[in-house]
This record gives structure tokens, C-alpha cells and sequence, in this order.
């Protein structure tokens, strides 16, 4: 990676659950790679999936960047202020405008099946196409947007850390939502509009989501969406639990657990310096910024692997 990058980045949280410590090693990566450039962070927190984002679950993710000393340069300090200021619901007209950009281009279809449905034709969660070639009418209820993949063919994406990678869109995320049943943008969409509205350059995230990148920068050259495509992008590996990545479903303990124990923050940057390989053991985020800065082309293998 180059020094001296002009990154504007963000942490993106979805406010599912409580924080685990997957989310919070991405998070100190993230501070680590801008700090270190001299850029900026945004908070940006993904509550369109008003079921399960609790008001716990913000004041979870403000709290805990808190209490680390990650701080960013944009974005809510309170969950009233995200309440008021930065939820996704106040960009709701942005993202519909941007399917509708999409709609236009006759690359979006209708579907009317259920999930129940779509594993009965598929034997999987991947949808097979089903109502691809049905010219089901758009804007009903209890429908949902999905864009015709069969054209994308060898969809390659240059990371920072993993080299040149091919997104296999095809197999991984055949006919992916664009707007779901509820009426709400999906991920892949929410996520692409906020990066162009907020001037984000720099995507760092989880290998994970190396799929989603791939959708998004399938639908940013079909919108000509020049900003993002000329992003950089760093996923990382993830943080695991043996064979199984970390999740906020699992029983493994939540964050704030963990920073309520006297030692449990300098627990977490230490567990950090090692899980990024750097060559000593630090407790304090300073000290992890120092040994960083003079490390970090000693433990990119690491975090690719």
C-alpha cells in the first residue's frame, strides 16, 4: 500500500446485534490504514432493516468506538442524533432515484417468488431466474427488484491486499435484489449510493463481501458510476471462531462484555496485534499505531492469507 493516500473511508455497521470482536478487528484496521494516510473516516450505520435495528444495538456501535478511542471525522455522536440526522431513511428519495436508473436501462425484472420458493427450484438460496423472461409489471406489492446478471462475464476487481481477484457473480449472486418485498433498496444498492454520496475512495471490508463488491461495481458500470469504479479496495480476512467465521448470531461474547472487564481493552488490541501478525504485542491504541506504521508491509500476507 502507499503511504500518503488521499483516503476517505467509513466504518459501516449493520445494527443487528451487538458488536463481536470480527467487527471491532475490521474497525481498528480501518482507524489503523487511515490514520496512518492522514484521511478521513465517516459512521455510517445501516439500520434500513428497521426489524432488527434496535436502539441498543446503535448506542452498541457508538459506545464502542468510544471506549477503544476510534475516532471518525463524520458522523452521529448519540443515537438520537443518527435517529435524526444520519439514518438511511433519510436517503430513501437518493436510492429510489438510482433504481430508477436502473429500471431504465431494462436491465431489471420482477419477481413474485418466495424464498420457500426459490430453494424448491434452485435446491439453494440462489436464485435460478424464474421470473426472468415473466414481464411481471414493476411497483406492486410483495414484489421484488432483481437485475439480469447473465451478461456479466469475467468481472475482476483489483484489491490492495489480495491482488487481482475474479468475482464470479454468476454462481455467487446470480439475479441479486435491487429492491426488496418491503419496498426498501437492497444492501447492494443502500451501500453503492451512500459510497458516491459521501465521495468514499477507499472500501475496506471483510473478504466476505467480496461478492456484494462485485455486484456493486457491476451496477456501478452500468450507471457509469465513475467515482466508485475508481475506488481502491482492501478486503480483509476475517476474524474466526475455528472453521466458522464470527457472527452476531453466535454465542461468542459480545464486545461490550469483554471492555467491561478492567483489562478487556488492552485484551482486544493485543488479540488485534496478533491476529494481523505484527512482531510485538501492544495494549494501547498509540502503541498500535506506532508499531503499525513501521510494520505494515512485514503483515499484509497475514491479512490476506
Amino acid at each position: 500500500m502507499e503511504n500518503n493516500l488521499n483516503i476517505n473511508t467509513r466504518f459501516a455497521p449493520t445494527p443487528s446485534g451487538y458488536l463481536h470482536l470480527g467487527n471491532v478487528f475490521s474497525f481498528i484496521l480501518t482507524w489503523l490504514i487511515v490514520r496512518k494516510n492522514s484521511g478521513t473516516i465517516r459512521l455510517r450505520i445501516d439500520d434500513l432493516d428497521f426489524e432488527r435495528a434496535r436502539h441498543e444495538y446503535i448506542a452498541d456501535i457508538i459506545q464502542t468506538l468510544d471506549t477503544l478511542g476510534l475516532d471518525y471525522d463524520y458522523g452521529p455522536v448519540s443515537v438520537d442524533a443518527f435517529r435524526n440526522e444520519f439514518s438511511k431513511f433519510k436517503r430513501l428519495d437518493l436510492y429510489e432515484d438510482y433504481i430508477g436508473q436502473l429500471e431504465r436501462t431494462g436491465l431489471l425484472f420482477n419477481c413474485a417468488c418466495s424464498k420457500k420458493e426459490i430453494r424448491e427450484a434452485s435446491g439453494s438460496n440462489n436464485y435460478p431466474g424464474t421470473c426472468l423472461n415473466k414481464a411481471i409489471t414493476f411497483h406492486q406489492s410483495e414484489t421484488t427488484y432483481r437485475i439480469n446478471t447473465e451478461s456479466i462475464k469475467g468481472l475482476i476487481i483489483n484489491d490492495e491486499l489480495q491482488g487481482q481477484i475474479h468475482v464470479d457473480i454468476e454462481n455467487e449472486m446470480p439475479f441479486f435484489v435491487i429492491r426488496k418485498k418491503d419496498g426498501m433498496p437492497s444492501y447492494q444498492v443502500a451501500s453503492l449510493v451512500d459510497d458516491i454520496h459521501y465521495n468514499i475512495n477507499y472500501v475496506i471490508r471483510g473478504i466476505d463481501l467480496l461478492p456484494s463488491t462485485g455486484a456493486q461495481m457491476f451496477v456501478a458500470n452500468v450507471l457509469k458510476l465513475r467515482p466508485f469504479l475508481k475506488s481502491k479496495f482492501f478486503h480483509h480476512q476475517l476474524l474466526k471462531d475455528g472453521e466458522e467465521k464470527l457472527t452476531k448470531s453466535q454465542k461468542s461474547p459480545p464486545v461490550f462484555e469483554i471492555l467491561s472487564k478492567p483489562e478487556g481493552k488492552a485484551q482486544i488490541f493485543q488479540d488485534f496485534s496478533e491476529w494481523i501478525g505484527l512482531p510485538e504485542r501492544v495494549t494501547t491504541l498509540a502503541e498500535l499505531l506506532s508499531v503499525f506504521e513501521m510494520s505494515q508491509m512485514k503483515f499484509q500476507n497475514q491479512l490476506g492469507i
